[in-house]
Parts: structure tokens; C-alpha cells; sequence
């Protein structure tokens, strides 16, 4: 049996930056990953507010170095009016909270696992995870081919929820029940400068969106998102992208020249919320803990920043040999992780709920509210000084 201080299951965004965070400390990390890495994924815009977490595991150079676009705002367009309003990053104030970067998720998730190797984290892939078992110790994580022995076990495995499903803890969320069709296009139409790299989100009817990302090159992610309800069986889904966005006359002048270069993908029923995020012995981070909804891109910002909090209680936790359920652990990870996601639960309702583009548009004439809604944007959801959280607003 190989023994480890803490064995990472999954080795994407949230997985990779714990194990690195970890052993950047002087930890005995190991990742386990079932698949073989580049894989595609979707979540493809981040957030500026994961910039500081990147440059604090060392990875921000590789993702600075010209591969990935940079990103200074996100635009929303809605449909029924044609108007729009733009977030500018800047404009929350902070350099470094300014930009971001748009990413292939196969090249992006492959680059944080190389470097979490490279920062001394051991890696076993592709294995696959059979059975994880604990007792007052520890865990033991059991793979086709080894048993792995660790003080601690980080469940990092997405909307899989390994041990939120082994111990049934996952629970749906039934008001974000979306489906998302998406694809990557050449030729669709980009702002030109220093907003190439921005996204673009439409409202469309019957409170559907998409979005547009584009990649270093010609390459651009097109996605639609809708309620299940709204997805015809019947209908040919390679052309539902096309047809569902051409109600919009921003969007179909961003298409006009597009050409799909890739299958059309469907993902359905990812929004989720495990009952507790912790054990005596155990932690969950990113979408192993919970997934909300995509339209403010907040999946790889909360699974970084889960790994940044977790790494910080795993190692008080490692001083005297812990249990992390005990309150100054994991419990105040999981209040800390909930507020947050609370926070983004609320802006995606309004979103949802409202005229967003209207009333960012009326809301965003006065400097503190635009910046207060940029910080949220950015991915600033654990400010306390944000106007918009102590007002109640969010």
C-alpha cells in the first residue's frame, strides 16, 4: 500500500490547484485522474478573480504566455430591445482583478495537471477510483491497481460527486434544470483590440442565453443554453444552435460567417448541491461539492478558490492530525464556500428572473452600483466591503 498525506480525487481546475497548493507547503500529494488527459470539457470563460489563486500556485506565466486570449469584460445583449451592457473588468478598481483569459478547456486543464507535477504532486493516471473507505486514521482509496493510503482525501471529481453520491448527499437543483448545446465555430465575428477576448451573452426567449467565447486563433465556443422543457426530441440538435440564436441581431451578424468545426455537444442536468461538504477525513471541492449554473461562468472560479480555502484548513488540520469536522475546519470551509455560491445563486436568479439587461443598464449609471456588480461579475463573491452584499441586494 503507497502512503500519501492527502490523496486528490480528480485532477482537473479544483484538483489540481489543491494538490499544488499542498505541496507547494511541503505536503506528500497524490492525484488520482480516471482519464486521459486532454479531454474536452466545457467552462471555457474564467473569471478575474481566480487571477490571484493562479499567480499563488505559479501556473499564471504559463497561461499569460500568449496560448490563452486575454479577457477584460463580458458583454450581455438581450433580443426583444437589441441593447446591451458591458462590464469592463477594470472598472472594479484593481489591477489585478482586471483580466482573465478565455481557454480550451483540454489544453487549459492538462497545463494546471503538468504543473501540479511539476510543484512535486505525485500523479496515477489513468485510474480509476473503485472504492474509497475511511476510519479514525484516514482514507484508503482503493484503483484497479494499487490501494492508496492518506491522512486525508480531497474528492475533486466534478459533477461525478464521488463521495456525495456513495453517501447519497447530492441533491438536484430543480430551478437551474438547463440544458446547454454547444459547439466551436471559425469566423464568428470579434470586437477588435483590447475586447477581442470578451465574452458575449444574449438573452433569448422563453429565458434561454448563449454565448460566444473566442480562443487564441480563429476558434470561437457558441453555446445555447434552456430549460429541458424547451429542447425538442425530435429536432435536429446539429442545428438548434443556429436557429435559436438568429432571433437575436446581434448574434446573427456575429454568426453570419460562421462555420462549425466540431460535433454539437449536449449537457444536461449538472446543477447540484451536496448536503455537506466535509468529513472527519474527507473534503470536497469545485462541482464535487456543487455546481450552479454557467451563465456567470462561476464553475472553474469556485473550484479554485474551494481548493484555495481547503488547502488552508487541510494544513491547519495536518499540524495536530485533525478531523476536519471540527468547527474552525470544515465547517467554516463549507460556510465560507456556501456564502459564495449563495451570492452567484442570487445574480443568476435575477438574471433568470428579470429584465437583466435593462436593469444593469438603469442600475450601472452610478459608479458604486456598477462597480459593486462588476466585482460580482469578476467572480468577487467573498468581498464583505461589496455594497451590493451589504445592502442584501445579493
Amino acid at each position: 500500500m503507497q502512503t500519501h498525506d492527502v490523496v486528490v480525487i480528480g485532477g482537473g481546475p479544483g484538483g489540481s490547484t489543491l494538490a499544488t497548493l499542498l505541496a507547494m507547503k511541503g505536503l506528500d500529494v497524490a492525484i488520482v485522474e480516471r482519464e486521459t488527459f486532454p479531454r474536452f470539457r466545457i467552462g471555457e470563460s474564467l473569471l478575474p478573480c481566480s487571477m490571484d489563486i493562479f499567480r499563488k500556485t505559479g501556473v499564471f506565466a504559463r497561461l499569460d504566455s500568449g496560448k490563452y486570449i486575454r479577457k477584460y469584460g463580458a458583454t450581455f445583449v438581450c433580443h426583444k430591445r437589441n441593447n446591451q451592457v458591458y462590464f469592463d473588468f477594470s472598472d472594479n478598481g484593481t489591477y489585478e482583478k482586471s483580466l482573465a483569459f478565455e481557454v480550451q478547456r483540454a489544453e487549459f486543464d492538462k497545463d494546471l495537471l503538468e504543473h501540479a507535477v511539476e510543484s512535486g504532486v505525485k500523479l496515477y493516471q489513468p485510474e480509476k477510483v473503485e472504492q474509497v473507505d475511511f476510519d479514525a486514521t484516514g482514507g484508503t482509496v482503493t484503483t484497479p491497481n494499487r490501494k492508496l493510503r492518506a491522512r486525508y482525501i480531497a474528492d475533486a471529481t466534478g459533477r461525478v460527486a464521488l463521495l456525495g453520491n456513495k453517501m447519497m448527499m447530492r441533491q438536484q437543483n430543480t430551478d437551474l434544470n438547463n440544458v446547454a448545446v454547444f459547439a466551436h465555430y471559425e469566423n464568428v465575428k470579434r470586437e477588435e483590440g483590447r475586447r477581442a477576448g470578451d465574452i458575449i451573452i444574449g438573452l433569448l426567449p422563453n429565458n434561454a442565453w448563449s454565448w460566444t467565447i473566442p480562443f487564441q486563433g480563429k476558434v470561437t465556443s457558441v453555446g445555447v443554453v434552456t430549460a429541458a422543457k424547451f429542447i425538442d426530441k425530435d429536432r435536429v440538435i446539429e442545428d438548434y444552435i443556429e436557429t435559436s440564436i438568429d432571433c437575436s441581431p446581434i448574434f446573427h451578424d456575429l454568426m453570419k460567417d460562421a462555420k462549425r468545426v466540431s460535433e454539437v455537444q449536449v449537457m444536461s442536468n449538472w446543477s447540484h448541491t451536496c448536503d455537506t461538504f466535509y468529513g472527519d477525513r474527507w473534503i470536497a471541492v469545485g462541482d464535487a461539492a456543487a455546481f450552479l449554473d454557467p451563465i456567470f461562468s462561476s464553475g472553474v472560479h469556485l473550484s479554485v478558490s474551494a481548493a484555495n480555502f481547503a488547502s488552508e484548513k487541510i494544513l491547519k488540520a495536518m499540524e495536530k492530525d485533525r478531523l476536519l469536522s471540527e468547527s474552525d475546519l470544515g465547517p467554516d470551509y463549507e460556510k465560507t464556500m456556501r456564502r459564495g455560491i449563495k451570492r452567484f445563486h442570487s445574480i443568476i436568479r435575477m438574471f433568470y428572473d428579470g429584465d437583466f439587461v435593462g436593469d444593469m443598464m438603469r442600475a450601472t449609471e452610478l459608479p458604486h452600483v456598477r462597480r459593486a456588480f462588476t466585482e460580482v461579475v469578476a467572480g468577487d463573491v467573498w468581498n464583505e466591503e461589496n455594497v451590493a452584499f451589504k445592502m442584501g441586494t445579493l
